[in-house]
């Protein structure tokens, strides 16, 4: 039997799964992909403003609002509005991440949010961040007296998971785009990725700790760090590990958990709560052919290699500076 061609299509070197890839990965994008399922789906329409606002009150004339400016109050990712029954607005965030009271507090004195006759009116986080995180992390229950919810992209995705069950065959096709869309989105290894993300590691063990930053690794085959701020906020397919002045070693990522207790790592390390960790269980260690120096970083700089460069460069620097090359030419 004859083989069917195949046609790929990529956004330089990203490959574009959904008409929705096109758009893009940042929150934007997120916005204006969720804007177009709830607008083609009217089950999902309905789920959602159950889930944001309690609305269980059939919906007609629904207006979904993209980047909508206001003098007295920024421009939201979202609005989502029935004359005189519902207004919501929606805020949309990448990864592990929430909206500040600040940015909350102008969406809500907005001058048309504000006096609007509608008879439910609130406020929504969208995120990767769990329920029970947001429970603890968002700044209130309530933003100037109107309700703020949360709602992850798992929740989402059940969400359109359940809708495309009673969709017409239009409307599942949307939803099966917005889908993969949005998985895509959610915190994952790029398994395609040849990145090595080396990072430094201290002899020292912490106050109230019987384990050293070392042998969290050599002997437990744990890593652990924060989501964002500086930090990864997609667990990376390998890391390396450098201390007293050379590269030590490699280690495939296995599997990773996001953790709010540091203490469920490995023994030795004190019971402590924590803003959400990555929480790496690491493969054997992959031992360079030669030593690799670190080179002119810093003491504590974490640095992104391509493997293969790693393994064959003098330092850690050099192959820092060959992958960026690399990426750019």
């Amino acid at each position: 039997m004859r083989a069917v061609a195949k046609t790929t299509l990529r956004i330089g070197s990203t490959p574009v799964s959904t008409v929705f890839d096109l758009l893009g990965h940042d929150e934007d994008s997120i916005s204006l992909a969720i804007a177009w399922g709830l607008h083609q789906s009217r089950p999902m329409l309905q789920s959602f403003l159950r889930h944001a606002l309690a609305w269980k009150a059939p919906v007609d004339e629904v207006q979904i609002l993209l980047h909508r400016y206001d003098r007295t109050g920024g421009i939201t990712d979202l609005e989502i509005l029935q004359k005189g029954s519902f207004h919501l607005i929606v805020e949309a965030k990448r990864g592990w991440q929430l909206p500040g009271r600040k940015q909350l507090e102008l969406y809500a004195n907005r001058k048309s949010f504000r006096l609007s006759e509608a008879k439910a009116k609130g406020l929504l986080s969208l995120s990767e961040c769990s329920p029970e995180y947001a429970r603890g992390h968002l700044p209130g229950k309530t933003i100037c007296g109107f309700p703020l919810r949360h709602l992850s992209w798992r929740t989402i995705v059940d969400m359109a998971v359940a809708s495309r069950s009673v969709s017409r065959l239009h409307q599942r096709r949307v939803l099966d785009d917005l889908l993969n869309y949005l998985r895509s989105l959610m915190t994952s290894q790029n398994q395609e990725s040849n990145q090595v993300y080396v990072v430094s590691l201290s002899a020292k063990t912490k106050e109230n700790w019987s384990i050293s930053w070392i042998d969290i690794v050599r002997k437990r085959r744990r890593y652990f760090h924060p989501i964002g701020n500086r930090w990864p906020t997609e667990p990376p397919n390998y890391l390396a590990f450098r201390y007293g002045g050379k590269l030590q070693s490699i280690h495939h990522v296995e599997r990773y958990e996001v953790v709010e207790e540091l203490s469920k790592a490995c023994k030795g390390i004190a019971k402590q709560p924590v803003e959400p960790h990555y929480l790496y269980h690491l493969g054997p260690p992959i031992q360079p052919p030669h030593e690799v120096r670190t080179g002119k970083l810093y003491r504590s700089q974490r640095v992104r290699c391509a493997f293969d460069l790693l393994l064959v460069s003098q330092t850690i620097a050099e192959a820092r500076d060959l992958t960026q090359g690399r990426l750019v030419s």
